[in-house]
């Protein structure tokens, strides 16, 4: 079953909050190209990053009952931590960074 589509409230918010995506330019942060509504669904077409996100990295540790080195662990968490302390200055809080929209590649972790 198919949604409805989204109302002009849930609409507008999510116009709102891809417009300021978009606008981020940092090295840390992928890019956002295009957003809009597709047969009543909402979509966000971004930059794509080759590399393991953070739940599947942090997965292979809990797997092998092993701990992330601290130096691992800095090597992930600083990019990350860079970039949101980037996003607000721009006065953008989206609530997006979680293990699943952070990843780890050989540029570096990126939100």
């Amino acid at each position: 079953m198919r949604p409805s589509g989204p109302t002009r409230i849930t609409l507008s918010v999510f116009e709102r909050e891809a417009q300021a995506i978009a606008r981020l330019k940092y090295p840390h942060i992928v890019t956002l190209y295009r957003y809009g509504e597709a047969d009543g669904l909402l979509y966000l077409a971004m930059e794509y990053i080759e590399g393991a996100d953070l739940a599947e990295i942090l997965a292979g540790y809990r797997a092998d009952q092993a701990l992330m080195p601290a130096a691992r662990a800095g090597q992930i968490i600083r990019p990350i931590c860079l970039a949101l302390d980037y996003a607000h200055q721009q006065e953008l809080s989206t609530g997006m960074s979680n293990p699943l929209t952070s990843c780890s590649t050989r540029r570096a972790a990126l939100f």
